[in-house]
């Protein structure tokens, strides 16, 4: 099946602050509108299997000037294998994630009411973005980790990387077959998307 892909902006590396207090503007008290989004994930595997009610996800709202705004985790409720066959994916998950009314109690979620979320081959614009973000070793054995479009399921969104805590350590190698590796599966955002 032949698809499409595409990456949201690059992150610009910044310390990540997960309280309020920076999304009020000190001249006006106004609270300061999310531009952009980004997303992070702690998927639990066992025997293979990702298990819901083990893992995560993180939603951190940025404003224009990439100031944080909110940072919220929201856990997986409910998850299933992704049936539609991409070349740069290896396996991919229609995640379910909690109802949230607002995130941080104040900003309207970006999150759709389940998304989809993949791990695969590493592309290239990822590798190069990585070394721009002092966090990640660009010479690490991770994985690229994906988007895909529930109403396009042809467009694939090539975000971030994905891996096991060793894997980020530099150990281990690049996950190519499956089932996955059991153990906690981190993805981290390289790329950010309009909120």
């Amino acid at each position: 099946m032949s698809s499409s892909m595409d990456t949201a902006m690059a992150n610009e590396p910044e310390s990540i602050d997960s309280g309020l207090d920076e999304s009020i503007s000190s001249d006006t008290g106004l609270l300061v509108e999310p531009a952009w989004w980004r997303l992070a994930a702690d998927l639990t595997f066992t025997k293979g299997t990702l298990i819901p009610g083990k893992s995560e996800l993180t939603v951190e709202l940025l404003g224009s000037k990439d100031e944080p705004l909110c940072t919220q985790q929201v856990p997986v409720i409910a998850a299933e294998e992704w049936s539609q066959e991409h070349a740069s994916v290896l396996t991919a998950w229609v995640l379910t994630p909690e109802f949230v009314d607002d995130l941080c109690g104040v900003y309207e979620t970006p999150l759709a009411k389940s998304i989809v979320l993949g791990v695969g081959e590493m592309h290239p614009d990822i590798q190069a973005a990585m070394g721009a973000i002092p966090t990640l070793d660009g010479e690490a054995p991770l994985n690229g980790a994906y988007m895909i479009a529930l109403d396009k399921p042809d467009v694939l969104y090539v975000y971030g990387v994905a891996g096991l805590a060793a894997a980020y350590a530099g150990g281990g190698e690049v996950a190519s077959a499956l089932p996955l590796e059991d153990g906690l599966w981190q993805i981290e955002p390289v790329y950010r998307f309009s909120y």
